[in-house]
């Protein structure tokens, strides 16, 4: 629980952290104080800017008159802000970003003006126009002592709404770059890259702990960034500017240094891999010219393994492994979904049916290739593997079973026959 105590000057007042506690409870915001913080001599003396600011002066000490200005604030020093990822965000994205950080957009849109409490170390803020909230008031103290955090997680999200996916005023910055010139008041700060859209909602359902109480539904809108390989999801965060943190994670208070004007975001992106597809073929070819007798040719399965290694030389074990098959002479092409964008893919005819012989035509047993992304201009992998008939008249048959995951316990199945069932882990005694 966060307490406030109502004293004026210099006193400990446990406020602007709920400024930040919305950004924190989706994604980790961290706004610390950079270099050129304003701090002054002796007396100060503010013009009225529309902050609330009454010309009075107040001197170092904390004793000054009521309404003056606050040690380090002159009432003039606009904000700076600088968007960074965390120390815990994913490694791959710093390596990216660290080559490529123009690719990051920064949206900056001001959403409530601040406003310095002529009584109290603070300041109050009211919404600029387009962005008020029915619900949500922070034009007075008391009203700002009602705001918990999960009340400013829900006004950031309704701010979210209020702007993507819509032509609306904003400054614009880019990653680990500073945004200057931030007049007081409160930001909504959107990460993303040049997608269309930019942005997803994600609905979770919440299940109740309590009895009789129905389960929570959460919407949340998440800004997109992708590189060659992943996806990286944003959630809006709300700062303030000034800020009196150290951290956001911690209690903010203005107990002995002044107010921050130059403020250092950190962002934790949730991240997620890109996925790309295959297509394996199958072709029967005659050699010399000898013709097949299709009257002898009955259908075989012709079975084909998948291994996946991270990198170029395939170090270690596959870290994915996968079958597939086509019934021939007359299989239609297969596809397989959902291998990871960058997969370094070997695929080799394990079984190449009875009564057939591979022809490698040139090529080795193995056909490799790198998987790329669905959208980056390059085709996805195919591979055709050529066959011819050996004159042996033996059968051969299969069917090709494919698992889902549904949950920890249960599976999904269906095969290329057309059967479907659903149970538990097939090692467990779920469908064969």
């Amino acid at each position: 629980m966060i307490h406030f105590w109502r004293k004026p000057g210099k006193t400990l007042i446990y406020l602007l952290s709920l400024f930040m506690m919305a950004g924190l409870l989706g994604t980790p915001v961290y706004a610390q104080p950079g270099e050129g913080d304003n701090t002054t001599g002796t007396d100060q003396t503010a013009e009225n800017t529309g902050n609330g600011n009454t010309g009075e002066s107040m001197d170092q000490t904390g004793n000054g008159v009521t309404g003056g200005v606050i040690p380090g604030d002159n009432a003039i020093t606009d904000g700076k802000i600088t968007v960074k990822l965390q120390d815990g965000a994913p490694e791959a994205l710093k390596a990216y970003l660290a080559e490529h950080p123009d690719e990051l957009i920064i949206d900056v849109y001001k959403v409530e003006d601040a406003k310095k409490d002529t009584k109290f170390d603070t300041y109050t803020y009211t919404p600029v126009e387009g962005f008020a909230v029915d619900g949500f008031d922070l034009s007075t103290y008391d009203g700002l002592k009602q705001f918990t955090a999960e009340k400013w997680e829900e006004l950031t999200e309704k701010l979210a709404e209020k702007v993507v996916g819509k032509t609306i005023s904003h400054d614009t910055a880019t990653y680990n770059v500073q945004k200057k010139d931030l007049h007081h008041g409160i930001y909504l700060i959107l990460a993303h890259g040049n997608l269309d859209p930019y942005y997803e909602t994600r609905t979770t359902t919440i299940p109740s702990t309590e009895e009789g109480k129905p389960d929570k539904v959460v919407t949340e809108t998440l800004t997109i960034f992708e590189t060659d390989t992943n996806r990286y999801f944003f959630k809006p965060v709300l700062v303030a500017v000034p800020s009196t943190n150290e951290k956001t994670d911690e209690e903010m208070k203005t107990s002995d240094g002044p107010w921050k004007f130059e403020l250092d975001v950190y962002l934790k992106p949730e991240e997620a891999p890109l996925y790309g597809s295959l297509t394996i073929n199958k072709k029967i070819v005659t050699l010399n010219n000898r013709p097949i007798d299709e009257k002898w040719i009955t259908p075989v399965t012709v079975v084909f393994r998948i291994n996946g290694w991270k990198d170029e030389k395939k170090t270690g074990e596959p870290f994915y492994s996968n079958y597939a098959s086509i019934t021939i002479p007359n299989g239609t092409p297969v596809t397989v979904e959902h291998i990871p964008v960058g997969t370094y893919v070997e695929v080799e005819e394990e079984y190449t049916g009875a009564g057939y012989t591979r022809v490698l035509d040139g090529e080795g047993p193995i056909l490799t290739a790198v998987i790329p992304a669905p959208d980056a201009g390059t085709p996805q992998v195919t591979f055709t593997f050529k066959d011819t008939y050996n004159d042996e008249l033996k059968k051969g048959y299969g069917i090709m079973n494919t698992f889902t995951k549904t949950d920890a316990d249960n599976w999904s199945w269906k095969n290329d026959v057309g059967q479907n069932s659903s149970g538990t882990n097939p090692a467990e005694g779920g469908p064969q």
